[in-house]
């Protein structure tokens, strides 16, 4: 009988250092690259709206269950100038097909000014983003990529129940977000607003984040992107108002190709080894 408890003993502890080397606990953060990640781990949530959405996008936020079965990492904070500008010097992209004043947009001079390093870079398609992530992953040798419209819901509730992730109500949001109601109308450096119980911020607000996951045609049918194919934007922004900035938001997309001042994006990485 000790000889079976002394062995239990030992593969617990086995066990809890195992764990503690690789931080396998939800939030727990990995720097790869000089880019912090939070680890996200397999859960269940809610997905979509409590509220009565209007009818036009009702069927976008239909609350159902979701299962997120593998785990994943979710950078910390949305990309920065700073880090995209290291992308376009190293690799000399100048915007793929659609190139027209691409880094005019982007006003990504270099050295970049302090005051713009920290800055979610926008002005950039989902195309944009792909090409960073495709470079990323040959520098780090992992895959790399943007994240799905449910891991983006998943990781921004944090294991909440909430409009926003991190409460009901617009103190709550204006404690964690910059949009239209506290930013002056300005992007903010990423970081500067409290994170989410996941310690991922600016997932509500500053910029518009691009996900990976396609609009299904029937959905920019009646919009001016008809015949255009479209990817999910989520997050809101600091254009926007608090309903904007929820996490069930599920109307907001654009074409893959379309470069805006308030929309830019997160990276995700598949293994978490």
């Amino acid at each position: 009988m000790r000889r079976w408890h002394s062995t239990i003993v030992v593969l617990l502890i086995v066990v809890i250092n195992y764990a503690r080397g690789k931080n396998l606990t939800m939030g727990g953060v990995v720097t790869l690259g000089g880019i912090d990640y939070v680890r996200i781990l397999p859960g269940q949530f809610r997905m979509g709206s409590r509220e009565e959405a209007p009818p036009e996008i009702k069927d976008l936020e239909i609350r159902h269950a979701v299962s997120i079965d593998t785990p994943f990492l979710m950078s910390a904070h949305e990309i920065t100038n700073e880090e995209f500008l290291r992308f376009v010097n190293d690799s000399g992209y100048i915007g793929g097909e659609d190139k027209k004043d691409f880094l005019k947009q982007l006003d990504l001079t270099h050295p970049l000014p302090e005051e713009l390093r920290n800055l979610p870079v926008t002005y950039v398609s989902q195309l944009d983003a792909e090409e960073y992530c495709s470079w990323l992953s040959k520098k780090e040798n992992r895959k790399i990529r943007l994240p799905k419209f449910v891991e983006w819901e998943y990781a921004c509730r944090a294991n909440t129940n909430s409009r926003y992730g991190v409460g009901d109500d617009e103190q709550s949001l204006s404690e964690h977000a910059w949009y239209a109601g506290n930013s002056g109308r300005t992007v903010h450096a990423v970081g500067s607003a409290k994170s989410n119980p996941w310690k991922l911020f600016d997932m509500n607000g500053n910029v518009w984040e691009w996900t990976a996951t396609e609009v299904p045609d029937q959905l920019t049918e009646k919009t001016p992107f008809r015949n255009r194919i479209c990817a999910f934007i989520k997050g809101g922004s600091f254009l926007n108002s608090a309903s904007s900035c929820r996490c069930a938001v599920g109307w907001a997309f654009l074409p893959l190709a379309e470069r805006s001042n308030d929309v830019g994006f997160r990276i995700v990485a598949d293994s978490i080894d």
